[in-house]
């Protein structure tokens, strides 16, 4: 081996040593830094090799946010290859899943991700006066975020779903399918059970407008209570029949 290859070897050995060695505190501070504040990891302990914390998913004004224990394990040869891979587990003893980074994409496969259902008010502020409340249960099979958008597919479960803006409660339990189409992304949405029946589908991709519309069924039992909040997200129909758009 030439001598300029073994100081290039000895260099990146170094500061891959320097990488795996740097406390998880680092970690918090990237994570903040990326996200702009949005994402942190609080009481962060280990290193950024391997480490733990409270991963904290604050809303736009860096106060109310969704807390999940974490711990990660970081691949130190994936570095060799110019990318990042980290096993993650969110709330342990969950399920491991690898998330991996670089320049130009993040990629994840055969992830399931528990969080509050609150977390939509945080991510759109928009739904927070609805005050949604259950468990959104998300399950990638595959997903590449990239300099082209979201590509992938998995499903999103909402259970125990419920408003602030009705007694009803829950409201059902629900199932959102996404998937790949060409450069875009398709939705579609069924009810699991319960008792406002929702059904819908929608797209997204690069240049075009997001659109999803759905259709919402309410039972002569509950029109009255859901009446207040209906009012507020769709146009009636009659008997009981409502119309959904987003766009």
């Amino acid at each position: 081996m030439k001598r300029w290859q073994l100081i290039a070897a000895g260099t990146s050995m170094y500061l891959l040593l320097l990488i795996v060695r740097a406390p998880a505190s680092v970690a918090d501070a990237v994570l903040e830094r990326a996200s702009e504040g949005r994402l942190r990891i609080a009481d962060a302990r280990g290193t950024v090799w391997s480490g733990a914390g409270q991963l904290q998913i604050l809303d736009a004004a860096r106060q109310a946010g969704v807390t999940k224990s974490i711990v990660w394990h970081m691949q130190p040869a994936s570095l060799l290859r110019g990318r990042v891979a980290c096993d993650i587990e969110l709330e342990p003893p969950a399920k491991r899943f690898t998330v991996t980074m670089s320049r130009a994409r993040i990629e994840l496969s055969d992830a399931d991700i528990s969080v509050p259902a609150a977390i939509l008010g945080i991510a759109a502020p928009q739904l927070a006066p609805f005050g949604l409340g259950g468990d959104l249960i998300v399950h990638v099979a595959d997903m590449t975020i990239g300099n082209g958008g979201v590509q992938g597919h998995g499903t999103v479960e909402w259970h125990a779903a419920s408003s602030a803006l009705t007694r009803v409660s829950p409201l059902g339990n629900y199932e959102l399918r996404f998937a790949q189409a060409g450069t875009g992304m398709t939705a579609v949405l069924r009810t699991l059970d319960g008792a406002l029946q929702l059904d819908g589908s929608g797209s997204w991709g690069p240049g075009v407008r997001p659109a999803f519309n759905a259709s919402a069924r309410v039972a002569p039992q509950h029109r009255e209570q859901l009446e207040p909040l209906l009012r507020t997200i769709s146009v009636a129909r009659g008997a009981g029949n409502y119309e959904i758009r987003l766009q």
